[in-house]
């Protein structure tokens, strides 16, 4: 049994059914009576009334006059054909056979008729491609006019409607229904400070501000002179007019108290970034919390004294591009050749560390983990050599130990090789190891290099072979060597073999890894002590020496052996620590022991050779090379006596 409520739906809905069916019978008659009446007006019936004779004798009329036809629907005919061709179609006879039966057709007499033959031309459709202009001059005056007073008008009423509509929007605002404004949400302080010290933010504002900076320090001078006027022509040539200092980076609240310990060019960026490492960085002039900010928390509970910094001379600003920082001293920073991203550096705690550009940390991507098979000591030697394809980091630390790593792990180096020497054995020791405290390749050499030591020798060293480590020893200065630098300028003569090294022993020297054992030329008593002495990259015979009185000397072995061919002479007399010439030999950028970079530009005489200054060379290492050899005759018949 089916209860009372669903019966009761099921009636309703079969009423409901009844009810569509019943509408759609009417809707169906309905149409159909529309349908006959409208072929009954058509046909010229009178829905019966009038008599079939009547009705045909009305349509026999209506239909008789082809003119007439044709005029009612705007259709122009000829007199000759249009009677004629009607006639043929309607006569009377059919109208009338229409008119009585409708089920019966009668037979129409046909008849031969004219016909005008009208020629309509098809309508032509002209594709253009995107680069295809139409000039207005190939249209009718009267077209163009046409459109111009149509656009016009078109703008006038889109003006119109805008107005309206902005009047509109204002009186419906005015209302009671107008929107409530939307209030900002008011941020606690713990929201504020959230989203200040968030990582989004701070990479936001600091590339912010850097753009901007740039901007606003961005001056171009129109000015400039690009050809030389006859009056500086005698200044100009003189090399020490064409020395001076260009531009002095510093940042009080990073470089306080501290000292240039390395600089480096960039080799993917040559003459634009710098990069300088600071020695000894006090933590006292970094603020509370500061260190939190901006490199995502604390490095191990440390403090950060480590800093490297960033900077370019590509535009007028004087902040850093990047901040890099570590938790103990950087001794020495460089760029990673091959790798644009990243920048290795050398701590004083013996740690080698690796930052990468593209994070926006300042802490280390990498490093070397202590106890380690790697150094214990400071590295003060750090290098990338190689080629594109199969390079490696070459390190050495203070402890005559060098590492070889890979870019991609410091885990542990791939091979290491201790540097001991003969010098100064004991009978407890027959081998001591080298204070490495600078090094240097030779331009396209990966195996043998020269290392400059603590106790005032340069030596000799090879990484493979059979026997691996020191080879030679070349006569030492009477202090710690602070540089050593191989000649690196391409030519038609290959000088690659020269190198100069600097010393506290007030001295610089030149040598020849093809003669090992006493120097070619020795620069003696230069006043005080020689801390950087670096070869022109651009000219054979031109090398810097720096000196702790905050003096610059470029020496040319071609023009002078004895006096310097230029001298610059820094503001304050600070102590240059670090020197390094651009890969353009324009510029040279020097570190003093207050923490300022200075960039001195170069005159073009100075740093560009002449076709015959490689052969001048040679001449002038013959030259040199015999009186080295009276020297030493002398010095024999001397001893004899």
């Amino acid at each position: 049994m089916m209860s009372t409520p669903v019966k009761d739906e099921l009636a309703r809905k079969k009423e409901k059914l009844e009810e569509m069916r019943r509408k759609k019978a009417e809707m169906q008659r309905t149409n159909a009576e529309k349908h006959k009446a409208k072929m009954r007006g058509i046909m010229g019936l009178d829905q019966g009334d009038a008599p079939a004779g009547g009705a045909a004798a009305g349509s026999s009329e209506r239909w008789s006059n082809a003119d007439d036809i044709f005029k009612e629907f705007d259709i122009q005919a000829s007199e000759s054909g249009s009677s004629a061709f009607l006639s043929a179609i309607v006569s009377s006879d059919a109208l009338h056979g229409l008119g009585t039966s409708r089920s019966l057709r009668s037979t129409s007499k046909l008849e031969m008729g004219s016909f005008n033959t009208v020629d309509i031309p098809p309508t032509e459709n002209y594709l253009y491609p995107k680069s295809t202009q139409t000039d207005e001059f190939l249209l009718p005056k009267e077209s163009q006019q046409t459109d111009a007073e149509e656009l016009a008008s078109t703008v006038k009423e889109e003006a119109t409607e805008n107005k309206d509509a902005d009047k509109g929007k204002k009186e419906s605002g005015s209302g009671s229904g107008s929107p409530v404004p939307v209030v900002a949400k008011e941020l606690t302080e713990e929201e504020k400070a959230a989203i200040v010290s968030s990582e989004g933010f701070l990479t936001f504002l600091t590339r912010s501000s850097q753009l901007v900076e740039r901007k606003i320090t961005s001056e171009v001078d129109v000015y400039k002179p690009y050809i030389q006027e006859d009056d500086d022509k005698s200044s100009s040539t003189h090399p020490g007019s064409q020395v001076k200092v260009s531009r002095v980076f510093y940042q009080d609240f990073w470089c306080a108290n501290s000292a240039i310990s390395s600089l480096d060019w960039s080799p993917f960026f040559p003459n634009e970034l710098v990069l300088s490492s600071y020695h000894s960085f006090s933590h006292d002039h970094h603020p509370a919390g500061a260190a939190s900010e901006s490199t995502g928390g604390s490095l191990g509970g440390l403090e950060n004294s480590g800093l490297a910094m960033v900077w370019n001379l590509g535009f007028n600003t004087d902040t850093p591009d990047a901040i890099y920082q570590c938790q103990t001293s950087v001794v020495n920073a460089v760029f990673a050749k091959f790798h644009q991203n990243l920048v290795v550096g050398g701590t004083y705690s013996g740690r080698v560390v690796i930052w990468d550009s593209r994070n926006n940390k300042r802490s280390p991507v990498q490093r070397t983990a202590l106890p380690t098979q790697g150094h214990t000591h400071p590295v003060f030697c750090t290098e990338v050599i190689g080629t594109e394809n199969a390079h490696n980091l070459i390190t050495i630390s203070s402890d005559g130990k060098l590492c070889s790593w890979s870019l991609d792990m410091l885990s542990e180096p791939q091979e290491t090789v201790e540097l001991f020497t003969s010098l100064g054995k004991t009978q407890t020791s027959k081998h001591n190891s080298v204070p490495v405290k600078c090094m240097s390749f030779p331009t396209n050499e990966y195996n043998s290099f020269v290392v400059g030591a603590e106790d005032g020798y340069i030596y000799g060293a090879v990484r493979h072979g059979s026997k691996p480590g020191i080879t030679d020893t070349y006569e030492r200065h009477y202090a710690p060597v602070t540089s050593v630098d191989f000649n690196q300028c391409p030519g038609p003569i290959d000088f690659s073999h020269l190198f100069v090294s600097s010393s506290f022993d007030w001295s610089a020297k030149l040598w020849s890894t093809k003669a090992p054992g006493r120097p070619l030329h020795s620069l003696e008593g230069l006043g005080e002590y020689v801390t950087e002495s670096r070869w022109c990259p651009t000219h054979p015979s031109t090398f810097a020496t720096t000196l702790t009185t905050g003096r610059m000397d470029i020496w040319n072995l071609n023009h002078d052996t004895e006096v310097p061919l230029s001298s610059l002479q820094l503001e304050g007399s600070p102590a240059i620590i670090k020197a390094k010439w651009a890969q353009n030999g324009r510029k040279i950028v020097m570190g003093d022991d207050d923490g300022k970079i200075h960039v001195a530009d170069i005159g073009e005489n100075i740093c560009t050779p002449q076709p015959d200054a490689w052969s001048n060379l040679v001449h002038t290492l013959s030259e040199l090379q015999t009186q080295t050899t009276e020297i030493d005759q002398w010095s024999d018949t001397s001893s004899n006596y």
